[in-house]
């Protein structure tokens, strides 16, 4: 995966830090005004946190837009957004789904593998699970520029993610 925006990354516990590079940061770290590195974003390493259980991976990142919970989303340099089925390259573009809403500019927990369980869900169990327009989860194919499947369903309120690479229809 690549972000559209340089990053210093931290171990520490049982997570990653990663510090946003502002355009014109000193040494690609952006600091508060009293010089401390502000986190932009927590990745942690499963196992963790939660109540997910093992095999979780969460990345942490300011909303550019209000987002609802348990949508797809996308990188971009302000933060996670919505992915648009009519750009073509927002298909790869998908870093994980939020697993919860958050207001634009406040951070956003982006899981991209593993369970994610909803009880407002209704899955058919076995079926794939697809990024649509603006993120929202579906099991039909959605209309597009582009076909990401994100996950499985296993139960009704319950998906696995496992993430695929896009496909993207003949233009």
């Amino acid at each position: 995966m690549t972000l559209p925006f340089p990053i210093t990354i931290i171990p520490s516990d049982r997570a990653l830090r990663l510090y946003w590079a502002a355009p014109a940061a000193p040494n690609g770290v952006l600091r508060n005004a009293s010089g401390t590195p502000v986190i932009a974003a927590v990745i942690g390493l499963g196992g963790g946190g939660g109540g997910n259980g093992g095999g979780v991976t969460t990345i942490d990142l300011p909303s550019a837009v209000t987002l609802s919970g348990h949508r797809a989303v996308i990188a971009t340099s302000t933060g996670a957004a919505y992915p648009s089925m009519d750009d073509i390259d927002h298909g790869d573009a998908i870093i994980g789904v939020t697993q919860h809403a958050a207001s634009q500019g406040t951070l956003v927990s982006v899981q991209d593998v593993g369970p994610m369980t909803e009880m407002t869900w209704n899955w058919d169990a076995g079926l794939p699970v697809f990024a649509g327009d603006q993120g929202v989860l579906t099991q039909a194919v959605p209309p597009g520029k582009w076909i990401r499947q994100v996950g499985v369903a296993v139960a009704p309120h319950r998906i696995v993610l496992s993430q695929r690479p896009a496909i993207v229809r003949a233009l």
